[in-house]
């Protein structure tokens, strides 16, 4: 696979560096990984610019009155609580699509980007904002998202660094 630097170092841990793959998925690699740094890894780099200025948020979650969080910046509702346990990504699919908060009834699973929103570069173990009110230091999620070449594998995003990878659509995620 391909790999993208970005510019963003791991939070508690300036020695890595977010990286992207071809494949989809996102971690955190060391620096001296890269074979400038004496590693083996071939890492490449894109680079873009701002045409304008991006808007500044003063508040990027909001809660409703029914306790569900609107994040500002993608415009997602999100469900107040996650699955109270660790389910198979059919079981994930179920609990989205029976899911009612607020007199709401349409609940979806998010994809794989929709989910990786949810990180944030400013915090660790868990790697979502605290908003969420996730207290567990490495919970996964399901996403909807199925790996494109293997149908019984589905793409989750690990919240103890916002790391997305697959698995096989069976296994209960933790």
């Amino acid at each position: 696979a391909e790999y993208w630097w970005t510019n963003l170092p791991q939070y508690n841990d300036a020695s890595k560096i977010w990286v992207t793959n071809a494949g989809g998925g996102i971690g955190n690699h060391l620096k001296k990984e890269t074979i400038s740094a004496g590693g083996t890894n071939k890492i490449h780099a894109r680079i873009i610019r701002d045409a304008s200025a991006p808007e500044i948020l003063s508040e990027v979650h909001v809660r409703t009155m029914y306790g569900s969080i609107i994040d500002k910046r993608t415009n997602l509702e999100w469900f107040a609580t996650p699955s109270p346990d660790s389910i198979t990504w059919e079981q994930a699919l179920q609990f989205s699509e029976q899911s009612n908060m607020g007199s709401h009834d349409d609940w979806r699973m998010p994809n794989i980007k929709e989910l990786f929103s949810l990180t944030s570069q400013a915090h660790s173990s868990p790697s979502i904002h605290p908003i969420f009110g996730i207290t567990s230091p490495n919970t996964m999620y399901w996403s909807s998202t199925t790996l494109l070449n293997q149908n019984d594998k589905a793409w989750y995003m690990d919240s103890r660094y916002g790391i997305t990878t697959y698995a096989v659509k069976t296994q209960r995620l933790k």
